[in-house]
């Protein structure tokens, strides 16, 4: 079984986070299956995509995109809950 990778970032400008570009860019995430979430208080932007783009080689799972509101979650917890509920290790 594939190793499972779940990787998380806020956005910035409509992507990931350049903290993540710069692991992306270190680690081969290649032959893994990764669960991408994303956390914003906009727009997610092409935030996943940018991710199945940045992890080549990859699984690309189906991806969570967690919405805030000033301190308010938007996302509901039972839509985290469900995706939590997927992921496969």
């Amino acid at each position: 079984r594939p190793t499972t990778v779940i990787l998380g970032t806020p956005v910035w400008w409509y992507t990931f986070a350049p903290a993540v570009n710069s692991f992306l860019h270190q680690f081969d995430l290649s032959g893994k299956i990764v669960y991408p979430f994303a956390t914003n208080g906009g727009w997610l932007g092409h935030t996943l995509r940018d991710f199945a783009t940045a992890c080549p080689g990859a699984k690309m799972a189906q991806g969570l995109n967690v919405r805030f509101n000033g301190s308010r979650q938007l996302t509901s917890d039972e839509d985290i809950l469900n995706w939590v509920r997927n992921i496969r290790v």
